[in-house]
């Protein structure tokens, strides 16, 4: 498909690698590498973006969570003794400090870190949302032009709604991993970021991997554990493990040869906005793998 006449614009691989198109059909960078030379993303129109559907609905959620450890915190300083029994939550508080990234999350000390009351026998907690939300902002604002296949926005109202969602918590918690290497962050861990306590990118990964198992993710091919995979990749990449950061990349690949990226026809049954997202998801492991 050619651009419209009188207009010039970047066709789909040159858009994804941001780099200059002479809108021509095919464009030469497309005939040079002998790659198919599409006009399908659609552009929208420039300037200030309004705000997602899903937006006030994670801002409305992640209130109501800060507001709910407050409370908590309050009562459990001016109330709780050592006979009553302690709250079981999902999500560990906001500004609550989080174990050393050597200290693994089974180990005794886990629960200790942030509740002595807490009973040894209790499931490790998960990374909180609102911690998870400082990094993937870091992520909209420096890496989605990097990597232009994840809508942070829905991917937090995902977590604020779906507390049981492991693969939204497994590709969330990838990212984060992979943008603190990516823009060297570990090189400042422990310092306060807005409050909050940085934390490594190897306590992200290892609860990406944790989560992955969970919901068993070599079975349950979808783009988000395909996504999942990638950006455990870029992680590994990133700190010189590079037969693991291959390997990942392969298992990602093929998760998008059995999704079926490869094929028109699995691009027929989805609606404009999914098809340019698979297209970025395809073009991205593609242009990788090169």
């Amino acid at each position: 498909m050619a651009p419209p006449k009188g207009t010039q614009r970047a066709c789909d691989p040159c858009s994804v690698r941001k780099v200059r198109c002479d809108g021509l059909q095919p464009c030469a960078r497309c005939e040079t590498s002998s790659w198919d030379c599409t006009y399908l993303r659609s552009h929208g129109k420039s300037g200030p973006k309004g705000p997602r559907r899903t937006t006030k609905v994670a801002i409305n959620r992640l209130q109501e969570c800060g507001k709910s450890n407050m409370n908590r915190r309050a009562r459990s300083e001016s109330d709780l003794n050592l006979d009553d029994e302690s709250p079981s939550t999902v999500d560990l508080p906001p500004l609550e400090p989080l174990p050393r990234s050597d200290q693994p999350f089974n180990s005794p000390g886990w629960s200790d870190a942030t509740n002595p009351l807490l009973p040894r026998h209790r499931e490790p907690r998960r990374i909180s949302t609102s911690s998870i939300s400082l990094y993937l902002e870091v992520y909209q604002e420096r890496g989605y032009g990097i990597w232009p296949v994840v809508d942070v926005d829905v991917l937090l109202a995902r977590l604020l709604t779906h507390s049981d969602d492991m693969e939204a918590y497994a590709l969330a918690t990838a990212i984060c991993a992979a943008t603190i290497s990516q823009f060297q962050m570990d090189t400042q861990t422990g310092s306060p970021v807005e409050g909050h306590l940085r934390m490594s990118s190897a306590v992200f990964e290892a609860e990406s991997k944790r989560a992955r198992n969970e919901f068993d993710h070599m079975e349950q091919i979808t783009l988000g554990s395909l996504l999942s995979t990638f950006f455990l990749h870029v992680y590994s990449a990133d700190i010189g493990r590079m037969s693991a950061s291959t390997i990942l990349l392969g298992e990602a690949i093929t998760k998008a040869h059995m999704t079926g990226l490869h094929k028109p026809s699995y691009y027929q049954a989805l609606d404009t906005e999914q098809q340019q997202h698979s297209l970025r998801v395809y073009w991205l492991l593609f242009i990788t793998e090169r």
